[in-house]
Order: structure tokens, then C-alpha cells, then sequence
């Protein structure tokens, strides 16, 4: 406990309020409230905002789900270009069905299907909290979101006893495994008291308490999401254990980047994206028109009609794509390489190219992007290293990035090394939070935007 006492009193400010920013925020629609909420505290104006004409911070979103936060200070020549940094909001997580209620045995279940990249044994035993948003008949709203509080009851996935792991002989293998269709959330217990066969008991006491119809879990939104608070992991408190730091912690350095300059005549912002974790389709993603749509915002609010002029804009626009890297794990060293994958504590990771095999599925940054953010992090005192997804044909993935390159921006890749990705308790260290955070502020500052063409 001494120990402890004096982890905490020496939390800097910014660990502080990373911690603060995980318990708040379990899924994408929080995080994005979250953003504009802060911005607005910021001087950002949100779109209903009149204009001046002069500088315009401006805070917008699409649906709750994805937004941008905008500095313009010099719209006369933002056909040349904005610095930008990009992070999505989603993690994987459980999703109700449409229909999830099912009962067996007395007891109630919610059936769900997962989201991202999850590993099934990895939910199993493991308490959870619903979150969940939409609109009633009537049209009003509702939100929903149980088990945060410790005198809130939760939800869990139940696992097969070790006593009933046996196979006998000649049985069917892997007749234990666990699968998609075994992550039902166990959802209460039908009491003794009440009709004896009537089923889905356990679902219409939910729907009570929650003042909700069936059909609003056919329209709404559900997710179960880890019910474990950030924890300093082991000694030192230089190492955070939370869910979602895949993609939280550069969407909380990108924020707080946005927050530390204040460039009077620049043209930066910061773009937070939603179902990355699943490939970005969709009108949330980043494989939408959504960042000419929030610029037409923008030109309209300066009275700027001309699309061409929107579009080159775009295109000469160079972004960071923040997203996490994998981390050298002690236990797991053989599928990444020592000398190019992420060591925690050692700096934010610079990617020059993600995909997978054959750098395939993803997109490879210029060598004079890289290198212009490399010197910059030089001479600024930013620790930084190499970051790659696994050994060759061992493992690999993507980021925003390839989605942004296809409107003409040019990006690459820049975030934290994490342990346990996508696992319900992820590992991050607080060196690297703050360096990411550190080198996200010296792009938005330092980096010079240079006409690829010749």
C-alpha cells in the first residue's frame, strides 16, 4: 500500500487524465462525445456556430460516430494543404443480435456477435458492462449503460467446468472449444416464483428495468464492453493494464496534441473515424467521403463554393494515421522481430508501411515523409523507434491510412507499442502515451507540407 500511495501522488497530469478519459469512455459514441465536449471547453464552436471570417475552430460530427476537430487560420491557402492526425474510436468488443434474448435451464442469456479481431477464450469468465443507444416508437431517445458503477450488477459468459473437459475416447475433437455462438452474456435467473415454462421471463424483467421494447434491441445499438477500471500493472507505475488502448490512447494524444498548439495561421485538425476495427466501410469510416464532406462545412461557413479548390486541398493534405503497433511480449517473442517491432517504454512507433505477407492490404509511406517527421522528433528530443506487425508472413493488419491515400492525402503511420492487443485488458506504457502525445504536437507544429508534384 506504501508503494502504491506514492504511484499515485507522482501521476503526472497527463497519465492522470488518460486514466480518466478509459473509465469514462468504453465505446466510440462516448469517446466522440467526449471529443466535443472537450473541445467546446477548448474555444472549438460546434456547426451551428455563425462565422466571422476570421480563424475558425470548429468541432463536427456525423451521427455521435465520427467527427473532426478543425483549426483554420488561413483559408486563403488551405488549397495547399492541412496537417492532420487520424485515429479511430472502436474496439473490439461484443454486439447484442437483433434478437438476443434466449432462456434454457431458468437462466437468461443475451446472444451477441463480436466485433474486430477477438479471441474468444479471452471474454469467457470475464465481467462485462452494456452499453446501448436508439430511439423508442414514440421517438424519443434512450441510452443505456450498465455495470460501470461497482453497485451496478454486470454481465459475464460462462465456461465449461475443467471437470467436464474429457474426451473419451474416439469423441469429437475440439468439442470444447469455444466458439462465436458460445458468447452469450449470462443476463439473470428466472425466480422460483414465476411461471414455470414461460420463456424469455429473464429478458421482460430487462426490458422493464430499462423501459424498453424488444424491437428497441432490433433498432438500437448494444455493445458489452470489459467492466475492469485502468490499473497500474506491476511495479514502478510505468505501465497501464485498460481496455480499448487499441485505438484510445492515440485518439487521447491526438486530442491532446490539438489542445497544446494554438497556431493563430495554421490549417490543422484532427480526424477520429469509427469501424476501423472491421475495415472502415461504411459512412463512419474512414473509406468514406467523410472528410470532403466535413470540409464542405468549412468552405460554406467562408463562403466558398469552388470544389476543385475543396479537392486540391484535400489532396495536398499530409496526415498521420495514429494507431497502436504490436509490442515485443516476453512470453510470445516468436512471431515479432526484436529489431523492427515495438519495445514498450522505448517511444512512439514510426510504421512506413502496415498490410500483411507482401505488404499486402495497406499503404507505404514516402521515404521523405518519415524521414521529415524523424528529424523533427531529433531535434525535438522525442524518443521514437521502428514498429512492424509481426515477422514476415507471421502476422500483419491496417490502419485508416490506406483509406485516406485513396482521396490524394498522404499518410503515414505513428503510435504507441501495446501488449495483449485487442485482448480486454490491454498493456501500454506511460513513456510511450506521452511521447506519442509529444509527437503528434511537433507534426501539428514543426511538420512542412511539400507539393508532391514536379
Amino acid at each position: 500500500m506504501i508503494w502504491f500511495a506514492m504511484t499515485l501522488t507522482e501521476t503526472s497530469p497527463l497519465t492522470a487524465a488518460y486514466f480518466d478519459f478509459l473509465s469514462r469512455c468504453k465505446t466510440g459514441v462516448e469517446v466522440c462525445d467526449f471529443i466535443h465536449q472537450e473541445a467546446l471547453k477548448h474555444g472549438f464552436a460546434d456547426a451551428s456556430a455563425v462565422h466571422d471570417g476570421g480563424r475558425l475552430k470548429i468541432s463536427l460530427r456525423l451521427n455521435k460516430r465520427c467527427g473532426i476537430l478543425l483549426s483554420i487560420g488561413d483559408f486563403a491557402n488551405i488549397d495547399k494543404g492541412l496537417k492532420l492526425l487520424a485515429t479511430h474510436v472502436d474496439s473490439p468488443r461484443l454486439d447484442l443480435k437483433p434478437a438476443p434474448a434466449t432462456e434454457k435451464y431458468g437462466i437468461g442469456t443475451l446472444q451477441t456477435r463480436y466485433y474486430g479481431g477477438v479471441r474468444f477464450y479471452q471474454w469467457v469468465g470475464m465481467p462485462l458492462e452494456l452499453h446501448g443507444r436508439g430511439q423508442r416508437a414514440d421517438g424519443t431517445s434512450f441510452s443505456v449503460r450498465i455495470g460501470r458503477e461497482a453497485d451496478e450488477p454486470v454481465f459475464t459468459i460462462s465456461d465449461l467446468a475443467p471437470h467436464l473437459r474429457h474426451q473419451p475416447e474416439g469423441g469429437p475433437k475440439n468439442s470444447t472449444t469455444i466458439t462465436a455462438e458460445h458468447l452469450n452474456l449470462i443476463s439473470g435467473l428466472r425466480g422460483s416464483d414465476s411461471e414455470a415454462g414461460r420463456p424469455a421471463k429473464v429478458f421482460e424483467t430487462l426490458l422493464q428495468a430499462l423501459d424498453l421494447k424488444p424491437e428497441d434491441f432490433v433498432t438500437g445499438e448494444f455493445e458489452a464492453v470489459p467492466a475492469v477500471a485502468p490499473r497500474y500493472i506491476g511495479f514502478g507505475g510505468d505501465l497501464i493494464g485498460a481496455y480499448g488502448h487499441d485505438n484510445r490512447s492515440c485518439t487521447f494524444a491526438a486530442l491532446h496534441a490539438m489542445f497544446d498548439i494554438d497556431d493563430e495561421n495554421g490549417n490543422y485538425g484532427f480526424v477520429f473515424t469509427d469501424r476501423e476495427e472491421v475495415g472502415s466501410q461504411g459512412i463512419h469510416g474512414a473509406d468514406s467521403n467523410m472528410l470532403e464532406r466535413f470540409l464542405f462545412e468549412v468552405f460554406e461557413k467562408f463562403g466558398d463554393n469552388n470544389y476543385f479548390r475543396l479537392r486540391r486541398a484535400i489532396s495536398n493534405s499530409v496526415m498521420v494515421s495514429g494507431d497502436v503497433n504490436v509490442a515485443c511480449d516476453p512470453t510470445w517473442s516468436g512471431p515479432t522481430d526484436e529489431n523492427n517491432s515495438g519495445h514498450l517504454g522505448k517511444g512512439v512507433c514510426i510504421a512506413k508501411y502496415t498490410g500483411a505477407r507482401g505488404k499486402r492490404g495497406a499503404s507505404e509511406a514516402d521515404s521523405s515523409l518519415v524521414g521529415q517527421m524523424r528529424n523533427i522528433m531529433i531535434r525535438e528530443g522525442i524518443a521514437w523507434q521502428p514498429g512492424e506487425l509481426g515477422k514476415v508472413d507471421f502476422g500483419g493488419g491496417g490502419t485508416v491510412a490506406m483509406h485516406f491515400t485513396r482521396q490524394g492525402v498522404q499518410v503515414f503511420d505513428m503510435g504507441p507499442p501495446v501488449l495483449g492487443m485487442h485482448s480486454p485488458f490491454e498493456i501500454l506504457s506511460t513513456e510511450d502515451l506521452k511521447t506519442t502525445r509529444d509527437a503528434y504536437a511537433a507534426f501539428l507544429k514543426d511538420f512542412t507540407i511539400e507539393n508532391p508534384i514536379a
